[in-house]
């Protein structure tokens, strides 16, 4: 008897729901292994035993362990992009739209600094499986910054001379390296990571913000 389309729809739906069950339980797994025992002693055995998978099934979506962290880190990082983004305020100087942001990342990140400082150890020259989809995240998160300077410098917020596109780079690199310092503390204190960071930052863009005006400077104008 032929299968009628509907049900030939309903199975293939049944494949995609346990396709993606599949992959939840791997990154799940996965995420946990690395926390308690540490990239280097975790296995790939272990982490299939974890997830209730074939070995063969695991390399399915992950060649190896590498591959494994960009697994469990390519949606978390477009969730922890998407926050952050969301909290600069455009109405504020550019040094606390992009603190606001950086904030945000520091915070996803640091809902489990060990994992975190795994993925950070293992993302440069990363050629694997999920590299495509890694580097296009990346690529997002230096727009969204562009869209912001430009945003900023439409504002009067930011020089208009500025390259809005070499500026995006150039604070998505202070940025992620100072995330990476701080991580890299044996215990990072948020607000003491994001107080340096503003200090950063505002060295970089001093010269191509306008300073904020003293609010005592400006209530002395307010009154002549």
């Amino acid at each position: 008897m032929r299968r009628t389309v509907s049900s030939q729809l309903a199975e293939g739906g049944r494949r995609e729901q346990n396709k993606r069950d599949k992959v939840l339980r791997i990154k799940q797994a996965a995420a946990e292994l690395f926390t308690i025992k540490g990239f280097d002693a975790a296995t790939t055995e272990a982490i299939a035993k974890r997830a209730k998978v074939a070995k063969g099934t695991l390399f399915l979506y992950a060649r190896d362990k590498r591959d494994l962290v960009f697994l469990i880190f390519n949606d978390e990082i477009a969730k922890i992009a998407k926050k952050a983004f969301a909290q600069a305020n455009p109405e504020e100087p550019i040094l606390e739209q992009l603190v606001s942001v950086a904030a945000g990342f520091y915070k996803g990140f640091a809902k489990n600094p060990q994992l975190s400082r795994i993925l950070l150890a293992e993302l440069f020259f990363y050629r694997g499986k999920l590299a495509k989809e890694f580097y296009e995240n990346r690529q997002c998160v230096i727009e969204r910054y562009e869209r912001l300077l430009s945003q900023a410098r439409s504002s009067g917020k930011l020089a208009g001379d500025v390259d809005t596109a070499i500026a995006a780079k150039h604070v998505f690199l202070l940025i992620s390296g100072s995330l990476r310092i701080w991580l890299g503390e044996e215990r990072p204190n948020l607000s003491r990571g994001i107080q340096e960071l503003r200090q950063i930052l505002s060295l970089s863009i001093r010269h191509v913000a306008p300073l904020p005006v003293p609010s005592e400077v400006t209530a002395s104008k307010n009154t002549e």
